[in-house]
């Protein structure tokens, strides 16, 4: 019989007469005992009085029954106590009730075989874990219980680790333990829980760690729902898995545990298509200690593995933390892996405790061979996972050649082996022939104005190393061709040149043509440009002006219905003559507009650097004005040969860009 004490604090001689009456339990609040409560309890054999002050007691309160054959079991620090004070002094044998174990006070109850941890007034301090079950005088009891005030007023306590084989915890069991940051609770089911267990305890800043399979069950009960976070963790831990296409790889089930009491253990795996499991392969870890003990291992209707283990000597599992298993996995080639399942995870304790885990899940990704080639050598080899994103390996370099690219590279690593080709090319041989020389000039400058060769490859061409290939690589690759001796000549040039004080314009002369004009002393041997035309008027004719060519050529193509691509250098990289007036001059079958642009303009220097302009239109409308006084102001004015005037002379001159012809 268990007397219920929460607010009561007086036994009445409800129990007087009970024949059949073997045991009571007193609990530790009780402070009085009525008149004959136990008396004429013939069968009484042990008392449970966990009341540290004696309680008072009534007259005969076990008159009449066999108390000095019986047991009567007290806290340990008031045993002397309860031998002194009558009637409990006529009890045959008066044991303790509490204990200390590796620092923590239980009480044990002899008839059930169970623990309480109890107080014992001690103040406990950093972390506490309560095992799952405790021996003492050679019998073993489990812990079962937190009881009342068991950790009252502990402020320095900062996380407590409550066992599996808990099933209840009482009133204030945690009552003002203010440093408390962390709770592990291994029971799956969750405790029966008193509300004033965690009273003035702040829980709200708490974590509570559970099982993951048992989560949702706390954070709908009370008052673990209070906690600050709960989170999950498990005993098994298995980390994703590589495994190379065609060969092996062994996976670790790592157990973590605060049961030290585990025998046997069973789990079905689950792999994916193309994986199975190598059984001569799959051990044991040596924290199995029971030398009999083996690894069996059965396939399932399903296509699980049923993985089991047992210590019939009932040796337990040693450590709590590290490998328990070894599994070898293969892959056959051509697989892409998948996720892997281990289920219905049973663990059992020496007392026959079913210990029931979550599903663990990991990846098996497979992987499969990179190998770049160069020149028909092997470059670099390496082991990529399926449906990996690949980025291309860094490419290789050699003095005097450029490398050519590697071959085709898939955006995501395939279920086979890829091999990836690459090969050096001679500086400059753009067209791919296995020489240099000035058909790769003239290569070059066909790509600007999109008429390449079918040879012609592009990656060749960025000579300049600029990431774009136009005009400038041409000049580069006729230093090349002509030698060094004449490349380093330009670059010792004493001469400076402000580019910026270039001039280019676009102007509108007689007839129907338009001059592209450059003022300014520089070095310019090449350029390129686009020019945009209105609908309805096409380009008839394009020439170099003769007054300031210097053996330089043109090429120019139509690239969409009205826009066209034009390009000018010198195969000897010669400067153009003079520093002002026409470059270029374009017929066209219409009247020039407004509507008229160039853009995209890069001029060349003749060692190849790139100078670029602005894009360039006309002002305005084209029309015959006559008698104008064009004189005064800051008037821009040329002839119809693209030279600039000091002034307007008789006859057409182009003024502001617009044509003016003056009849005085």
């Amino acid at each position: 019989t268990f007397i219920g004490a929460s607010y009561w604090y007086t036994v009445f001689c409800k129990n007087s007469g009970c024949i059949g009456l073997t045991s009571i339990t007193i609990p530790s609040r009780v402070t009085n005992i009525g008149d004959g409560a136990f008396s004429k309890c013939s069968n009484l054999t042990d008392v449970y009085c966990y009341a540290k002050e004696v309680p008072t007691t009534g007259q005969n309160a076990f008159n009449n029954s066999p108390v000095s054959s019986g047991t009567l079991h007290v806290p340990a620090a008031s045993i002397e106590t309860y031998k002194a004070t009558s009637p409990w002094s006529g009890f045959g044998c008066i044991v303790a009730t509490d204990v200390i174990i590796d620092g923590v006070y239980y009480n044990l109850n002899d008839i059930t075989m169970e623990a309480t941890v109890t107080s014992g007034n001690t103040k406990y301090t950093g972390s506490v874990t309560i095992p799952e079950s405790v021996t003492y005088n050679n019998v073993t009891f489990n812990v079962t219980s937190i009881g009342e005030y068991a950790f009252q007023a502990c402020s320095d306590l900062t996380s407590v680790t409550i066992p599996n084989s808990v099933t209840s915890i009482g009133d204030w069991a945690f009552y003002y333990c203010d440093g408390l940051k962390d709770v592990y609770c291994y029971a799956e089911n969750v405790p029966t829980t008193h509300s004033d267990a965690f009273y003035l305890t702040p829980i709200s800043d708490v974590t509570l760690h559970v099982l993951e399979s048992s989560i949702d069950a706390y954070q709908t009960s009370s008052p673990w729902s209070d906690f600050k976070e709960i989170v999950g963790f498990d005993y098994l831990n298995v980390a994703d898995l590589n495994i190379k296409a065609g060969e092996s790889n062994t996976q670790e089930i790592v157990l973590t545990n605060e049961i030290s009491d585990l025998v046997a253990f069973q789990m079905d795996l689950t792999l994916p298509e193309g994986v199975d499991l190598d059984k001569t392969g799959c051990t044991l870890s040596d924290r199995i200690t029971d030398e009999n003990q083996e690894l069996t291992i059965g396939k399932l209707e399903s296509g699980a593995y049923r993985i089991t283990s047992t210590s019939l000597s009932l040796t337990p599992i040693s450590g709590n933390d590290g490998t328990l298993l070894s599994l070898k996995l293969t892959a056959e080639d051509g697989n892409v892996g998948g996720q892997a399942t281990i289920s219905n995870i049973i663990f059992s304790t020496a007392e026959s405790e079913k210990i029931i885990m979550s599903d663990k899940t990991f990846d098996i990704s497979i992987l499969y061979n990179l190998t770049y080639k160069v020149d028909g050598q092997e470059y670099k080899d390496t082991s990529i996972v399926y449906n990996t994103a690949i980025a291309p390996e860094a490419e290789p370099t050699r003095d005097g050649y450029t490398f050519g690219g590697w071959s085709e590279l898939p955006e995501t690593m395939p279920n086979h082996d890829v091999e990836i080709t690459g090969r050096f090319y001679l500086y400059g041989d753009v067209n791919t022939d296995e020489a240099v020389d000035v058909v790769d000039v003239v290569d070059i400058a066909r790509f600007v104005v999109a008429t390449p060769s079918v040879k012609f490859r592009e990656k060749l061409a960025d000579l300049n190393k600029d990431n774009t290939v136009n005009i400038a690589d041409a000049v580069t690759l006729v230093n090349y061709i002509v030698g060094d001796q004449n490349f380093a000549r330009a670059m010792a040039s004493s001469k400076t040149y402000n580019y910026d004080q270039c001039q280019l314009q676009l102007l509108s002369t007689q007839g129907n043509a338009l001059s592209l004009c450059l003022d300014g002393d520089a070095d310019f041997t090449a350029f390129q440009f686009e020019v945009e035309l209105p609908e309805n008027t096409d380009i008839t004719a394009m020439r170099v002006n003769g007054q300031r060519k210097n053996g330089h050529q043109l090429l120019y193509n139509k690239v969409a219905a009205n826009r066209y691509r034009v390009a000018v250098l010198s195969l000897s990289n010669s400067v153009f003559k003079g520093n002002e007036g026409e470059l270029l001059s374009i017929s066209i079958d219409g009247l020039p507009t407004d509507e008229i642009s160039v853009d995209n303009i890069l001029f060349v220097t003749k060692n190849g650097t790139g100078i670029t302009f602005n894009g360039l239109s006309l002002s305005g409308t084209v029309t015959g004005i006559a008698n104008i006084d064009a004189n005064e102001g800051n008037n821009t004015i040329f002839d119809l040969q693209g030279r600039k005037l000091s002034k307007v002379q008789r006859g057409i001159n182009i003024v502001n860009g617009r044509k003016v012809f003056v009849n005085k």
